[in-house]
Protein backbone atom coordinates (compact mmCIF):
# COMPACT_ATOMS: atom_id res chain seq x y z
CA UNK A 1 0.00 0.00 0.00
CA UNK A 2 1.64 3.17 -1.17
CA UNK A 3 3.04 5.42 1.76
CA UNK A 4 1.74 8.98 1.73
CA UNK A 5 2.42 12.57 3.22
CA UNK A 6 1.41 15.60 2.04
CA UNK A 7 4.56 17.32 1.26
CA UNK A 8 6.16 14.49 -0.70
CA UNK A 9 5.80 12.31 -3.75
CA UNK A 10 3.84 9.26 -3.41
CA UNK A 11 5.93 6.63 -2.69
CA UNK A 12 4.86 3.12 -3.57
CA UNK A 13 6.48 1.26 -0.54
CA UNK A 14 5.99 -2.24 0.29
CA UNK A 15 8.47 -2.51 3.25
CA UNK A 16 10.65 -0.92 5.26
CA UNK A 17 13.89 -0.93 7.33
CA UNK A 18 15.33 1.52 9.52
CA UNK A 19 19.05 1.17 10.71
CA UNK A 20 21.80 2.27 12.99
CA UNK A 21 25.49 3.04 12.46
CA UNK A 22 28.40 4.89 13.82
CA UNK A 23 31.53 6.37 11.57
CA UNK A 24 34.70 6.66 13.47
CA UNK A 25 36.79 9.57 12.94
CA UNK A 26 40.44 10.26 11.88
CA UNK A 27 40.63 12.22 15.66
CA UNK A 28 38.86 9.27 17.33
CA UNK A 29 35.45 11.11 18.05
CA UNK A 30 32.20 9.17 16.17
CA UNK A 31 29.43 10.12 14.33
CA UNK A 32 25.91 8.58 15.06
CA UNK A 33 23.81 7.72 12.01
CA UNK A 34 20.91 6.48 10.41
CA UNK A 35 19.75 5.16 6.95
CA UNK A 36 16.28 3.68 5.83
CA UNK A 37 16.14 1.24 2.97
CA UNK A 38 12.37 1.74 1.04
CA UNK A 39 11.42 -1.09 -0.88
CA UNK A 40 8.63 -0.56 -3.55
CA UNK A 41 6.45 -3.27 -5.41
CA UNK A 42 9.14 -4.37 -7.63
CA UNK A 43 11.29 -5.41 -4.64
CA UNK A 44 13.90 -2.42 -5.73
CA UNK A 45 15.52 -0.88 -2.60
CA UNK A 46 15.92 3.00 -2.31
CA UNK A 47 18.52 3.84 0.71
CA UNK A 48 19.22 7.15 2.73
CA UNK A 49 20.85 8.74 5.37
CA UNK A 50 19.38 10.40 8.18
CA UNK A 51 21.71 12.40 10.27
CA UNK A 52 20.54 15.72 12.28
CA UNK A 53 23.89 17.32 13.24
CA UNK A 54 23.90 18.33 16.55
CA UNK A 55 23.90 21.95 17.22
CA UNK A 56 22.84 22.70 14.23
CA UNK A 57 19.83 20.70 13.10
CA UNK A 58 16.36 22.03 14.51
CA UNK A 59 15.34 18.36 15.43
CA UNK A 60 17.32 15.74 17.61
CA UNK A 61 17.83 12.33 16.26
CA UNK A 62 15.22 11.22 18.52
CA UNK A 63 12.90 13.25 16.73
CA UNK A 64 14.07 12.85 13.25
CA UNK A 65 13.63 8.78 13.70
CA UNK A 66 10.15 9.06 15.41
CA UNK A 67 8.70 11.48 12.57
CA UNK A 68 10.14 8.97 9.79
CA UNK A 69 8.92 6.02 11.17
CA UNK A 70 5.14 7.79 11.66
CA UNK A 71 5.33 8.74 7.95
CA UNK A 72 6.41 5.00 7.09
CA UNK A 73 3.55 4.13 8.93
CA UNK A 74 1.25 6.17 6.95
CA UNK A 75 0.50 8.87 9.14
CA UNK A 76 -0.38 12.62 7.84
CA UNK A 77 2.24 15.35 9.50
CA UNK A 78 1.58 19.19 8.46
CA UNK A 79 5.49 19.38 8.05
CA UNK A 80 8.66 17.15 7.89
CA UNK A 81 11.72 18.02 9.84
CA UNK A 82 14.48 18.29 7.46
CA UNK A 83 16.80 15.98 7.68
CA UNK A 84 13.43 13.51 7.34
CA UNK A 85 12.48 15.32 4.01
CA UNK A 86 15.90 15.21 2.39
CA UNK A 87 16.15 11.56 3.49
CA UNK A 88 12.60 10.60 1.75
CA UNK A 89 12.97 12.81 -1.12
CA UNK A 90 16.31 11.67 -2.03
CA UNK A 91 16.44 7.91 -1.88
CA UNK A 92 18.82 6.46 -4.18
CA UNK A 93 18.17 3.42 -6.08
CA UNK A 94 21.47 3.39 -8.23
CA UNK A 95 24.19 4.62 -5.68
CA UNK A 96 26.47 6.03 -8.30
CA UNK A 97 27.03 9.49 -10.00
CA UNK A 98 28.92 11.65 -12.95
CA UNK A 99 31.52 13.17 -12.98
CA UNK A 100 31.30 16.08 -10.21
CA UNK A 101 34.03 18.83 -8.48
CA UNK A 102 34.95 18.55 -5.21
CA UNK A 103 36.24 21.45 -2.51
CA UNK A 104 39.19 20.17 -0.13
CA UNK A 105 38.72 21.07 3.37
CA UNK A 106 41.52 21.94 5.43
CA UNK A 107 41.08 22.05 9.68
CA UNK A 108 43.17 21.78 12.26
CA UNK A 109 46.41 24.03 13.67
CA UNK A 110 48.21 25.85 11.47
CA UNK A 111 51.10 23.44 11.52
CA UNK A 112 48.83 20.46 10.16
CA UNK A 113 46.74 23.01 7.77
CA UNK A 114 50.28 23.39 6.23
CA UNK A 115 50.79 19.66 5.62
CA UNK A 116 47.21 19.06 4.27
CA UNK A 117 47.69 22.03 1.94
CA UNK A 118 51.05 20.33 0.54
CA UNK A 119 49.12 17.06 0.20
CA UNK A 120 46.05 18.47 -1.08
CA UNK A 121 48.08 20.88 -3.76
CA UNK A 122 50.05 17.19 -4.88
CA UNK A 123 46.52 15.85 -5.01
CA UNK A 124 45.63 18.47 -7.93
CA UNK A 125 43.38 20.63 -6.04
CA UNK A 126 42.31 24.08 -6.91
CA UNK A 127 39.39 25.04 -4.94
CA UNK A 128 40.21 24.33 -0.81
CA UNK A 129 37.93 25.72 1.95
CA UNK A 130 40.09 26.44 5.65
CA UNK A 131 38.49 27.32 8.87
CA UNK A 132 39.86 29.66 11.01
CA UNK A 133 37.60 29.82 14.11
CA UNK A 134 40.18 27.60 15.99
CA UNK A 135 43.07 29.31 15.17
CA UNK A 136 44.66 32.52 16.79
CA UNK A 137 44.14 35.56 14.71
CA UNK A 138 48.45 34.98 13.99
CA UNK A 139 48.11 31.60 12.94
CA UNK A 140 44.48 32.65 10.62
CA UNK A 141 46.59 35.38 8.91
CA UNK A 142 49.82 32.98 8.63
CA UNK A 143 47.58 30.57 7.22
CA UNK A 144 46.00 32.30 4.68
CA UNK A 145 48.27 34.64 3.19
CA UNK A 146 50.32 30.83 2.49
CA UNK A 147 47.64 29.44 0.78
CA UNK A 148 45.25 32.01 -0.77
CA UNK A 149 48.98 31.83 -3.35
CA UNK A 150 48.23 28.21 -4.11
CA UNK A 151 44.79 27.76 -4.06
CA UNK A 152 41.41 29.41 -4.67
CA UNK A 153 40.53 29.76 -1.10
CA UNK A 154 37.24 29.79 0.49
CA UNK A 155 37.96 31.15 4.37
CA UNK A 156 34.96 30.09 6.84
CA UNK A 157 35.19 32.51 9.17
CA UNK A 158 31.97 30.93 11.36
CA UNK A 159 30.71 34.48 11.96
CA UNK A 160 33.50 34.61 14.53
CA UNK A 161 34.43 38.22 14.15
CA UNK A 162 32.15 41.48 15.21
CA UNK A 163 32.10 43.94 12.20
CA UNK A 164 34.87 45.95 13.26
CA UNK A 165 36.88 43.14 13.71
CA UNK A 166 36.32 41.36 10.73
CA UNK A 167 37.22 44.50 8.40
CA UNK A 168 40.48 44.88 10.59
CA UNK A 169 41.39 41.31 10.21
CA UNK A 170 40.82 40.92 6.27
CA UNK A 171 41.45 44.18 5.40
CA UNK A 172 45.07 42.96 5.65
CA UNK A 173 44.52 41.40 2.24
CA UNK A 174 43.24 42.54 -0.85
CA UNK A 175 39.95 42.16 -2.05
CA UNK A 176 40.08 39.75 -4.40
CA UNK A 177 42.66 37.51 -1.90
CA UNK A 178 40.13 34.84 -1.51
CA UNK A 179 36.91 33.29 -3.50
CA UNK A 180 35.13 34.47 -0.84
CA UNK A 181 34.83 34.49 3.44
CA UNK A 182 32.25 32.24 4.39
CA UNK A 183 30.02 33.74 7.55
CA UNK A 184 32.71 36.79 8.10
CA UNK A 185 30.87 38.49 11.25
CA UNK A 186 28.10 37.78 13.35
CA UNK A 187 26.42 41.49 12.68
CA UNK A 188 25.24 40.53 9.33
CA UNK A 189 23.39 43.69 9.20
CA UNK A 190 26.43 45.32 8.41
CA UNK A 191 26.95 43.10 5.66
CA UNK A 192 26.14 45.63 2.81
CA UNK A 193 29.23 47.39 3.50
CA UNK A 194 31.63 44.50 4.02
CA UNK A 195 34.80 45.24 1.66
CA UNK A 196 35.13 41.53 0.46
CA UNK A 197 33.33 38.50 -1.58
CA UNK A 198 31.21 36.52 1.23
CA UNK A 199 29.10 33.61 1.58
CA UNK A 200 26.62 32.80 3.86
CA UNK A 201 25.72 29.85 5.71
CA UNK A 202 24.21 29.68 9.39
CA UNK A 203 22.79 32.89 8.30
CA UNK A 204 20.07 31.47 6.34
CA UNK A 205 19.81 28.54 8.74
CA UNK A 206 18.37 31.22 11.54
CA UNK A 207 16.82 33.79 8.95
CA UNK A 208 15.57 31.70 5.77
CA UNK A 209 14.59 35.03 4.01
CA UNK A 210 17.50 36.75 4.67
CA UNK A 211 17.66 39.53 1.40
CA UNK A 212 21.03 38.54 0.15
CA UNK A 213 20.84 39.76 -3.22
CA UNK A 214 21.02 43.21 -2.87
CA UNK A 215 24.49 42.56 -1.18
CA UNK A 216 26.86 43.82 -3.94
CA UNK A 217 29.56 41.59 -1.86
CA UNK A 218 27.42 38.59 -1.56
CA UNK A 219 28.75 35.91 -3.91
CA UNK A 220 28.32 32.65 -2.17
CA UNK A 221 25.31 30.86 -0.60
CA UNK A 222 26.17 27.60 0.89
CA UNK A 223 23.45 24.96 1.46
CA UNK A 224 23.60 22.02 3.69
CA UNK A 225 20.61 19.84 2.85
CA UNK A 226 20.43 17.40 5.79
CA UNK A 227 20.41 20.56 8.00
CA UNK A 228 17.99 22.96 5.78
CA UNK A 229 16.21 20.26 4.39
CA UNK A 230 14.47 19.14 1.08
CA UNK A 231 12.40 21.76 0.49
CA UNK A 232 14.30 24.56 1.94
CA UNK A 233 17.67 23.64 -0.86
CA UNK A 234 14.63 23.21 -3.43
CA UNK A 235 13.85 26.69 -2.66
CA UNK A 236 17.55 28.16 -2.28
CA UNK A 237 17.70 26.31 -6.24
CA UNK A 238 15.18 28.52 -7.66
CA UNK A 239 15.91 31.57 -5.48
CA UNK A 240 19.83 31.67 -7.06
CA UNK A 241 18.90 30.46 -10.66
CA UNK A 242 20.32 32.48 -13.04
CA UNK A 243 21.55 35.01 -10.36
CA UNK A 244 25.49 36.14 -9.98
CA UNK A 245 25.84 34.11 -6.57
CA UNK A 246 26.97 30.97 -6.34
CA UNK A 247 24.91 27.95 -4.47
CA UNK A 248 27.51 26.17 -3.13
CA UNK A 249 26.69 22.58 -1.61
CA UNK A 250 28.20 21.27 1.72
CA UNK A 251 27.77 18.77 4.10
CA UNK A 252 27.51 17.90 7.66
CA UNK A 253 29.89 15.00 8.01
CA UNK A 254 27.64 12.26 6.48
CA UNK A 255 28.46 9.16 5.50
CA UNK A 256 29.49 8.19 1.43
CA UNK A 257 25.48 7.82 1.42
CA UNK A 258 24.45 11.17 2.21
CA UNK A 259 27.13 12.30 0.03
CA UNK A 260 25.59 10.81 -2.87
CA UNK A 261 22.15 12.25 -2.18
CA UNK A 262 23.65 15.92 -1.79
CA UNK A 263 25.19 15.25 -5.01
CA UNK A 264 21.98 14.04 -6.92
CA UNK A 265 20.85 17.58 -5.72
CA UNK A 266 23.36 19.30 -6.81
CA UNK A 267 24.18 18.44 -10.38
CA UNK A 268 20.52 19.92 -11.24
CA UNK A 269 22.20 23.45 -10.39
CA UNK A 270 25.25 25.07 -12.32
CA UNK A 271 27.96 23.04 -9.99
CA UNK A 272 30.97 24.62 -8.69
CA UNK A 273 33.46 22.42 -6.10
CA UNK A 274 31.64 21.13 -3.98
CA UNK A 275 31.90 20.87 -0.03
CA UNK A 276 31.88 17.05 -0.04
CA UNK A 277 35.47 16.74 1.74
CA UNK A 278 34.28 15.92 4.74
CA UNK A 279 34.29 12.00 4.00
CA UNK A 280 38.22 12.07 4.15
CA UNK A 281 38.30 12.82 8.23
CA UNK A 282 36.79 9.60 8.47
CA UNK A 283 38.46 6.00 9.17
CA UNK A 284 35.72 3.92 7.28
CA UNK A 285 32.35 4.35 5.36
CA UNK A 286 29.05 2.69 4.79
CA UNK A 287 29.80 2.52 1.24
CA UNK A 288 32.50 0.77 -0.81
CA UNK A 289 34.69 1.34 -2.36
CA UNK A 290 35.75 4.24 0.07
CA UNK A 291 36.82 7.14 -0.28
CA UNK A 292 34.58 8.02 -3.09
CA UNK A 293 35.31 11.98 -2.69
CA UNK A 294 38.89 12.01 -2.62
CA UNK A 295 40.16 13.91 -5.61
CA UNK A 296 39.55 17.12 -7.08
CA UNK A 297 36.81 15.18 -10.15
CA UNK A 298 35.06 12.38 -8.35
CA UNK A 299 32.81 9.93 -10.25
CA UNK A 300 31.37 7.12 -9.33
CA UNK A 301 30.30 4.99 -12.17
CA UNK A 302 29.71 2.09 -11.29
CA UNK A 303 27.19 1.66 -8.38
CA UNK A 304 28.92 1.42 -4.64
CA UNK A 305 27.87 -0.85 -2.63
CA UNK A 306 26.22 -0.33 0.96
CA UNK A 307 28.39 -2.79 3.53
CA UNK A 308 25.78 -3.84 5.51
CA UNK A 309 27.78 -5.72 7.87
CA UNK A 310 28.03 -1.84 9.69
CA UNK A 311 24.55 -1.27 10.08
CA UNK A 312 22.35 -3.13 13.24
CA UNK A 313 18.78 -2.84 12.31
CA UNK A 314 16.54 -1.38 14.82
CA UNK A 315 12.81 -1.01 13.40
CA UNK A 316 11.32 -2.17 10.36
CA UNK A 317 7.55 -2.21 8.77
Amino acid sequence: MPIYSSFLHRLDVISWRIFRFQLTKKDGTTRLSHVVCLKDSSYQEAWAEISPFPGRSKETMDEALLQLIAVLQGKKTSHLYPSVSFALATALKQLRFPSIPICALLSGSKQEMIQQALLTKHKGFSSVKVKISQLSLEDAFTVLDQLRKMFSLRVDANQRFSFQEAMYFFGQFPSLAFDFIEEPTWETSRLADFSHPFGLDETLEKTPDFMFESLINCKAIVVKPMIQGFFTTKKLMKRLEKKRIKLIFSSCYESGLGLMQIVHLAIQTKLYPLGLDTQSLFTEDILTPFPIFASPICSCPFPAQIQTHLLQEIYHG
